[in-house]
């Protein structure tokens, strides 16, 4: 199957596309780089193109001939997105929008949506588990425009055409192209490295996912009979726990020297949530097989490999900062492309 990934270089596509090739499709990515060089093996059946989904015609480019898209490509992430509000609006909802009308022009089948359990945003009842009928509440852009894009995506459901969204929970685990500030990440890390976990405001609900359980569920989305999901909003989530629950369990897998502090530094991120995935396993039979030890375990045996390098201080490892280095006038970008996984 001829897939389409935007976004194929990052946290989460740095794992996805080694396991579509690994599958058998033929896979073109459409990543702008701005982590850094592509993290993606080479590979006969993998195309690189380096750009923007905001240059149109670069999209017109990667979109042709495609069966499926998977749509990663997005800024991100809640609370700290400090970006110009102008530049994550051209990208997250812009870019998406031309990105569709493409999908769309050039006969795509299927496209796989990256949402976000965040557009939840706080759930007052914590012993209430939202599912996908909740409306989305967002207290960000960053969360707004993952459920604008949904509602869109969604509409423009149509015979052969299967729109579906993906709502994952705050991931875990190791990549290629590494995140360090995902909460849950940066527990496992501060616990092994430091002997502490710093908590701000514990008392705040937040599911995770495995990295691994996310790139298998979009590897089951994409085989999945067209009426099981077209049109559908999926959440995907494991573990609703509290966050000071999660680095509790954390400690407790990492030594009894381990050390769980709560913050006395305010916290801008209010997000609170538990999440039903009841829908996914009953439509798909997907159920998360991997605990947040277990993404925990991957991550410590990577620093232990050498594979992650300074995990605790280094910029690569967090968005943010990647981001707010980035040239975002670099408009239109090159037509270059590599057959094999590197940039040309």
């Amino acid at each position: 199957m001829r897939v389409l990934v935007t976004g194929g270089c990052g946290y989460i596509g740095s794992r996805l596309v080694p396991a579509l090739l690994a599958a058998n499709h033929e896979v073109t990515v459409l990543d702008a780089l701005i982590f850094g060089p592509s993290p993606l093996p080479a590979h006969p059946r993998l195309r690189l193109i380096e750009g923007d989904i905001r240059d149109t015609s670069l999209v017109q480019t990667a979109m042709r001939g495609q069966e499926q898209v998977i749509h990663l490509a997005f800024l991100s992430n809640d609370p700290d997105f400090r970006l110009d509000p102008a530049i994550a609006r051209e990208v997250n909802l812009n870019g998406f929008e031309h990105t569709l009308e493409v999908a769309l022009s050039e006969g795509v089948r299927r496209w796989i949506q990256a949402s976000s359990c965040s557009v939840y945003g706080v759930v007052a009842n914590g012993e209430t588990f939202v599912n996908e009928a909740q409306p989305p509440m967002p207290l960000t852009d960053y969360a707004r425009h993952k459920a604008a894009c949904d509602h869109r995506l969604i509409q423009a459901k149509r015979p052969g055409f299967a729109p579906v969204s993906l709502r994952a929970a705050t991931v875990c685990g190791y990549a290629p192209r590494q995140r360090m500030d995902l909460t849950f990440n940066r527990f496992a890390i501060e616990g092994y490295l430091k002997r502490h976990i710093v908590v701000e405001r514990g008392q705040r609900y937040r599911p995770y996912l495995s990295l691994s359980d996310l790139v298998a569920l979009y590897l089951l989305l994409l085989e999945a009979p067209e009426e099981a999901i077209s049109g559908a909003i999926f959440n995907a989530a494991h573990g609703n726990h509290t966050l000071a629950e999660s680095a509790q369990i954390l400690a407790a897998h990492l030594g009894p020297d381990v050390v769980v502090q709560t913050s006395t530094t305010a916290s801008v991120d209010d997000r609170s949530y538990r999440v039903s995935s009841r829908l996914v396993e009953r439509r798909l039979g997907f159920r998360p097989r991997e605990s947040l030890t277990d993404a925990a375990d991957g991550l410590i045996a990577a620093v232990n490999q050498g594979l992650l390098v300074q995990p605790e201080t280094n910029p690569a490892y967090d968005n943010r900062t990647m981001q707010q280095r980035y040239d975002w006038s670099r408009i239109p970008f090159s037509r270059q492309e590599s057959r094999h996984g590197g940039t040309a």
